[in-house]
């Protein structure tokens, strides 16, 4: 018989016997193997069997309001951080350290939760009323602007004629598809049996959605009452799984995550809530039409990296050109200056670096997980990225050191900070060179002392 078919054994350093395959060609061919057929088992059990991925759904489903909970908590959590180091210093007097203690939390939970609730009121008090407002005077103008449009085409086509008719008649067309789809759905209601179904269907969701939000705030405030408690035991039941060394590798990689995470969410939420201001005070300013729904609409895109300003960009600068095409030219300019803005100065002040991802990642991150999860893929793709690169680089140098190639990792990192360090070096000098542009004057008394 081959050799090369034959498994041998060796005898570890535990004393125990263990199987090796002698040729390593056999060896990658049969962990090959065993990947492929993995992966094709799982895509066959998630996606193709419908009763396995129903129940999977169904699961996701039943406890989707304490998922929606432990999201408010993991975002709520830094302000009541800071609520129980404010508190704690008042009541640091107290001899009854316990019960100082139960009051500072439980004042420090009910004060984010006001505030919390504070600001939820104030978005549905003031901003959705408005922009609900403009959705509906945009509906109602779109037959108008349509018929600008066609008269601008056929203005342009004024010397052919047979352009002119088909451009008339597509837009006629069209229109009138646009008028009876108002008219149909959003003035007369629409048939009956399509308004009651879908009223049922919208109270019934609806119903859902409020039983959801409810037992989410509930989880949320004894999530944020027990997390410290939560977070011992996860510890716990880490060391409880892993031997020791493996275990500290484990919650030093979570603690990456939750600091990579909680950084990049948390700034990211700061960083659109003051472009979406900014905005609107500037648009608002300039007189363009629906500046409240564009800076909303603006300021929500804007928590997608790399994309969220185009994706929020462009559907605005037409709605606004519809209107006024030299104000749609204000509009681009006002966006190009505030996504340089936030790009070069607010962003790098608020978030820095913090998932330490080059541009091609960051673009692939997005495009990667965003085609999984849609919206939260695109903003959620980024850390998520990142927290897997961390994994990989961390694997990687393990396997160099463990093949005693350490240089080739210490040769990488050290460019690395070359790099960084060179680029944050020109950056420095272009704002210098900036700062004494803007402080240079001509005095006249030096031009007579020259001469």
């Amino acid at each position: 018989m081959d050799d090369n078919c034959v498994k041998t054994e060796e005898t570890g350093t535990s004393g125990r016997k263990r199987f090796k395959l002698p040729n390593k060609y056999l060896t990658i061919g049969l962990v090959a193997f065993i990947v492929v057929a993995a992966c094709i088992l799982f895509y066959y059990l998630f996606f193709e069997d419908k009763s396995l991925f129903g129940f999977f759904k169904i699961s996701i489903q039943s406890v989707r309001a304490f998922i929606i909970g432990a999201v408010l908590a993991y975002l709520l959590k830094p302000i009541c951080a800071i609520f129980e180091n404010w508190l704690g210093k008042a009541f640091a007097k107290l001899k009854n350290r316990k019960r100082a203690k139960n009051l500072q939390i439980n004042i420090a939970i009910g004060c984010t939760a006001i505030l919390f609730v504070a600001l939820v009121y104030v978005l549905f008090a003031a901003i959705i009323p408005e922009v609900i407002d403009s959705v509906m005077t945009i509906s109602e103008n779109v037959p108008g602007w349509l018929q600008n449009i066609s008269d601008w085409l056929t203005k342009l086509a004024k010397n052919n004629a047979n352009m002119q008719a088909q451009i008339k008649d597509f837009f006629t067309n069209f229109s009138d598809k646009v008028v009876e789809f108002l008219n149909e759905f959003l003035i007369n209601g629409g048939k009956t049996e399509v308004v009651i179904s879908g009223v049922t269907n919208s109270l019934k969701s609806i119903l859902v959605l409020l039983k959801d939000i409810l037992v989410g705030g509930v989880s949320c405030i004894y999530i944020l009452h027990e997390r410290k408690k939560f977070a011992v035991q996860g510890k716990m039941l880490v060391y409880s799984i892993f031997k020791g060394k493996w275990a500290d590798k484990v919650m030093e990689e979570i603690k990456y995550t939750d600091k990579m995470f909680s950084g990049f969410i948390n700034g990211k939420i700061i960083d659109s809530i003051i472009i979406g201001i900014l905005c609107f005070i500037v648009t608002s300013l300039c007189r363009i039409p629906y500046a409240l729904l564009i800076s909303v609409f603006v300021g929500i895109t804007n928590i997608i990296p790399f994309f969220g300003p185009f994706i929020g960009a462009i559907p605005s600068a037409l709605i606004v050109l519809m209107i006024s095409p030299i104000k749609c030219l204000y509009f681009i300019i006002i966006i190009v200056a505030i996504q340089q803005f936030d790009g070069n100065i607010l962003g790098p002040k608020i978030l820095g670096n913090s998932t330490g991802l080059s541009s091609f990642w960051v673009l692939f991150s997005i495009t990667f997980f965003g085609g999984i999860w849609g919206f939260a893929g695109m903003v959620l793709g980024v850390p998520v990225f990142a927290v897997l690169y961390d994994i990989i680089r961390r694997l990687v140098k393990k396997g160099l050191d463990k093949r005693n190639r350490t240089e080739m990792y210490d040769e990488y990192e050290l460019d690395r900070h070359i790099e960084i360090q060179e680029r944050a070096e020109a950056k420095a000098k272009r704002v210098s060179r900036l700062t004494r542009f803007k402080s240079y004057k001509v005095h006249p008394d030096d031009d007579k002392n020259k001469n």
